[in-house]
């Protein structure tokens, strides 16, 4: 997996249910239900964004 500096995990508040998959599955914690998103410690490894039932997480850039 290729990680390129200024990308950063958008979830889309439209789609999310607050299931907590991404929570379960983060390996640094960064991700919450509770609305509590560390940026600074996400390691993009995309496992919130695969294991999304709703599609409502995606990389984008930052800015």
């Amino acid at each position: 997996m290729k990680v390129i500096a200024g990308e950063k995990i958008r979830v889309d508040d439209s789609l999310c249910t607050n299931c907590g998959e991404c929570e379960e599955i983060c390996p640094t914690g960064v991700l919450s239900v509770r609305g509590e998103k560390k940026d600074a410690l996400c390691i993009l490894c995309r496992y919130c964004v695969v294991s999304c039932p709703l599609a409502a997480l995606s990389v984008t850039q930052k800015g």
